[in-house]
C-alpha cells in the first residue's frame, strides 16, 4: 500500500493506493512553516490514522508546502513515527506539482493556493526557484495575499462604505475581529485566505477586481520575471485540430517559428464554434455563458473583451460576417471590423497592426472549417485552406514584429476545436472525441527593441 500526499496550508489531500484501487482522504493542512510539531502530530493522529491501517503502508510520498530544510525533516520525522518500517520521502509541493505537470519534460510550474510558489523544472529536478517568502513578505497571487490585499483596501476605505458593510455582513466579522485574528491569533494566513472567497463572489465590483488583479500581477512580475505585454495579436483560425499538427507538423513550421510555446488544450463539449469561442473568451463553461449548441446569441456574461475595455485597452475584433466571432461578442466597447471573408480579414488585421492604434487585435479566419464541411479534412482544397491560415498567421506576426517593435508583444494562435469524418464521409465536428476536442495553441513573445 502506497500513500501519497499533496499538502497545503489549508488542507492536505491523500491518495492511498493498493491492488484494489485508489482511495482519497483529506485532512487539515500540514505546512511545517505554519504548524508546530504538536499540531502536525495531532492532525496525523486524529484525522489520518483513524482512516487507514498504518501497518499496511509500505511507502509514503509527501509533497507539501513548507517542506524544505528543517520543515522537510520535521515532517519526515512525524510520518516515520507513525508509519514504522515504511519508506518515507518528503519533498516540496513545488516538486510534486512540477512532476505532475511535466513528468520527464521541462517547464515553469506554479502553485496558487493559500500560499504561492513557482519554479523552473528540467524534467528531473527544480533548477530555479524564486523564494515565495510566506504571506507576510511574499506569496503574491495566493489566497492569503488576495485576502490581505482586499481586506486592507476595504478597511482603509478604498472600496467605499457599501463594500465594507458587505464584507462585515457576509463574513460575519468586524474591524476589531479582523485585527484580533490577524495579529493575536495563530494561522493568520489561513484566516486571510478565507476572504478570497468573498473576493471571488464580487469580482464584478471594480475595487475588488482591481485588488485581485494587483495580486496576480505581482505574482507574475515578482516571481516569473515577466513584463506585461502592451500589444497583443490573437489569431483564431477555425477547426484546426491537434491531430492535424501531429500528422502534418512540417506544414506548421511558420507557426512554430513565430512562437516559443505550444500548449495542448482540450476544448469544451459540444465542440461547435460558438460554444468553444464562448468559453475561450469568457473562461466559463457553456452552461454558464449560455451557448450549448450551434446557435449565435450575444453572450452577456463577462468576457475578455469587457475586461480589456475596463482596463482602458483599445481592442479591435476582425471577423467574417455572420460568423460566430462576428456575432456572439457584440455590444462591447471595442472596435468591430466585420468583413466579407478571410482575405479581407487578414488585410484589415495587417492594416490595424501597421497603424498601431490598438492594444489588442483579434483576427478570425474560417476557410478551413468551411472546406471540411464541403468535403473532408484532408483533400487538396481543405489542405490549401489550412495552408492559407498558416500563411496568414506568418504575415500577421511578421507585421507585429515590424510595426510593434517599440512594444512588448504577445502573439497567439488559438483555434477553437478540431474535426473528423462522419458516417456520410463528410468533415464535421461537435462530438466529444479526441479529433474534435484536442487542439494546440501557440504563444510567442517579442520583447521591444
Amino acid at each position: 500500500m502506497i500513500l501519497t500526499a499533496d499538502g497545503g496550508s489549508t488542507k492536505c489531500d491523500w491518495a492511498l493506493a493498493d491492488d484494489e484501487g485508489v482511495r482519497y482522504l483529506s485532512t487539515r493542512g500540514l505546512n511545517p512553516f505554519a504548524c508546530d510539531d504538536e499540531t502536525i502530530a495531532r492532525i496525523l493522529d486524529s484525522e489520518l490514522l483513524s482512516c487507514l491501517d498504518a501497518a499496511r503502508v509500505e511507502a509514503v510520498y509527501f509533497y507539501g508546502a513548507g517542506c524544505i530544510f528543517d520543515g522537510a525533516e520535521r515532517t519526515a520525522r512525524a510520518l516515520g513515527a507513525r508509519f514504522a518500517g515504511a519508506h518515507i520521502e518528503v519533498e516540496s509541493d513545488m516538486a510534486g506539482a512540477a512532476r505532475a505537470l511535466y513528468g520527464n519534460g521541462s517547464g515553469i510550474a506554479a502553485i496558487l493556493g493559500t500560499g504561492s510558489n513557482s519554479c523552473l523544472y528540467d524534467g528531473r529536478r527544480i533548477v530555479h526557484n524564486v523564494p515565495p517568502l510566506g504571506y507576510i513578505l511574499g506569496d503574491e497571487g495566493s489566497g492569503a495575499n488576495i485576502g490581505r490585499t482586499v481586506v486592507a483596501d476595504i478597511l482603509k476605505g478604498l472600496a467605499g462604505d457599501r463594500v465594507r458593510e458587505m464584507l462585515y455582513q457576509e463574513c460575519g466579522t468586524s474591524y476589531d475581529r479582523i485585527i484580533e485574528q490577524v495579529y493575536r491569533r495563530p494561522e493568520a494566513n489561513r484566516y486571510l485566505a478565507g476572504f478570497a472567497r468573498f473576493a471571488a463572489r464580487h469580482l464584478d465590483l471594480p475595487p475588488i477586481r482591481a485588488a485581485v488583479e494587483r495580486s496576480f500581477d505581482a505574482f507574475v512580475e515578482r516571481n516569473l520575471g515577466v513584463r506585461k505585454a502592451d500589444r497583443v495579436l490573437l489569431y483564431n483560425p477555425d477547426c484546426v485540430g491537434l491531430w492535424l499538427y501531429q500528422k502534418y507538423t512540417d506544414l506548421f513550421i511558420p507557426v512554430t517559428n513565430a512562437t516559443q510555446l505550444a500548449v495542448p488544450v482540450s476544448t469544451v463539449n459540444p465542440s461547435w464554434t460558438p460554444v468553444c469561442f464562448g468559453t475561450m473568451y469568457t473562461g466559463v463553461l457553456p452552461e454558464v455563458h449560455g451557448i450549448q449548441g450551434y446557435t449565435k446569441p450575444v453572450i452577456t456574461v463577462d468576457s475578455l473583451f469587457d475586461s480589456l475595455a475596463r482596463s482602458g485597452k483599445r481592442v479591435a475584433l476582425v471577423a467574417v460576417e455572420n460568423s460566430s466571432m462576428a456575432i456572439i461578442f457584440q455590444n462591447r466597447p471595442i472596435d468591430y471590423f466585420i468583413v466579407p471573408y478571410d482575405d479581407a480579414a487578414t488585410e484589415k488585421g495587417l492594416e490595424l497592426i501597421a497603424q498601431d492604434r490598438h492594444d489588442v487585435v483579434v483576427v478570425y479566419n474560417q476557410e478551413y472549417d468551411d472546406m471540411i464541411h464541403r468535403t473532408t479534412p484532408e483533400p487538396p482544397q481543405a489542405m490549401e485552406a489550412l495552408k492559407h491560415h498558416i500563411r496568414d498567421f506568418g504575415r500577421l506576426t511578421g507585421a507585429a514584429r515590424a510595426h510593434w517593435a517599440d512594444h512588448d508583444t504577445l502573439v497567439c494562435w488559438a483555434t477553437d476545436h478540431g474535426n473528423h469524418v462522419d458516417w456520410r464521409g463528410r468533415g464535421t465536428h461537435g462530438e466529444y472525441r479526441p479529433e474534435d476536442i484536442n487542439v494546440m495553441h501557440f504563444y510567442g513573445v517579442y520583447p521591444k527593441k
